[in-house]
């Protein structure tokens, strides 16, 4: 039985490949709520949460406590506006484009009902964890609730979700944050967060915001991680093979870049084996979402977006997520 078990939610980044996240939450969601005759968000369910890029988006909603349904209207009717291009002059001096859009649709997210003041961390209904990446430290950046002692539990939601979501050539750099410096992508250092996640966990100095007491070892952890998709696309690395340093540059550049596809599958393969390694020596209970898809999809291709309808059932999942989030036995 996992009724009494710490469970955590990782969400990868992706672009607007994060459709792809909510939608099968969404139906996550449902299915649950359908089988246990409850109205519960999804994110209720979790004890923490974890979010990267776009999945930092989705994972501060369903913190809030917002069902994924609302979650998802959200971002279909964002992605549009937030990825509407500069003009061609523009993009030769500056990032492809401008990130005050979707700072708009954060920040007006993510306020206090009441008071009309932004979110804090530890003002969510579940703990949350974002990650992005300081340029001046040169090193991962995570912002989390006040689970630890040592975390800031005032740090503003939104501030870190644009952090996280500044990915290099597509949004600028963020700086406009009491946590200083510029920061960028949390991509750049854990697209896939579920092993931050994963060690955070045993770092809890209290109970959960769901009353969950801190897990003794690993295998008191469930462990839920949804991908934005995966394309094992054939990289054309002919123009990188021995090829001098600008031919990399003008190549991160690129639309369908290999380099770009490198350094985030990379990344999100060796934490997604690390992960597995410790579910199968610690008894962590770890189920992986990442439905393979039949064609690549760049991050900011909103015209193609709702093609991740056809990869969102969950049909083959459903015993294991039963056994994970209601406690079946089978």
């Amino acid at each position: 039985m996992t009724n009494n078990k710490f469970k955590i939610l990782s969400l990868d980044g992706g672009g607007v490949r994060g459709y792809l996240s909510i939608k099968i939450l969404e139906n996550v969601e449902k299915h649950l709520n359908d089988k246990d005759g409850n109205e519960v968000p999804i994110g209720l369910r979790f004890d923490l949460i974890a979010g990267t890029s776009t999945g930092s988006i989705i994972a501060a909603l369903l913190a809030k406590g917002m069902f994924a349904k609302e979650a998802r209207e959200i971002y279909e009717k964002s992605m549009s506006k937030v990825f509407k291009k500069r003009s061609l002059l523009e993009r030769l001096f500056q990032s492809k484009y401008c990130s005050q859009e979707l700072k708009n649709i954060v920040f007006d997210t993510l306020k206090d009902s009441a008071t009309q003041q932004q979110l804090v961390f530890n003002e969510l209904e579940r703990d949350l964890i974002i990650t992005a990446f300081d340029l001046d430290e040169f090193k991962p950046k995570v912002f989390k609730s006040d689970y630890s002692k040592k975390n800031d539990k005032k740090f503003c939601v939104s501030d870190a979700i644009m952090a996280s979501t500044a990915a290099p050539t597509y949004f600028p750099a963020y700086s406009d944050s009491k946590a200083g410096g510029v920061l960028i992508d949390g991509g750049m250092s854990a697209n896939n967060p579920s092993l931050i996640a994963l060690i955070d966990a045993r770092h809890f100095d209290r109970k959960s915001k769901k009353n969950t007491l801190p897990p003794e070892t690993l295998s008191d952890v469930c462990l839920l991680s949804i991908g934005t998709g995966d394309f094992k696309k054939k990289l054309d690395i002919r123009g990188l093979k021995n090829s001098p340093k600008w031919d990399w540059a003008i190549n991160l550049a690129k639309r369908n870049s290999p380099v770009k596809e490198v350094l985030f599958t990379a990344q999100e393969e060796m934490e997604e084996n690390k992960v597995r390694l410790l579910s199968e020596t610690e008894g962590v209970f770890y189920k992986r979402i990442n439905p393979k898809l039949n064609e690549y999809m760049e991050l900011d291709d909103v015209q193609n977006m709702y093609k991740l309808d056809r990869f969102t059932s969950i049909e083959e999942h459903l015993s294991s997520l039963e056994k994970m989030l209601l406690g079946a036995s089978k």
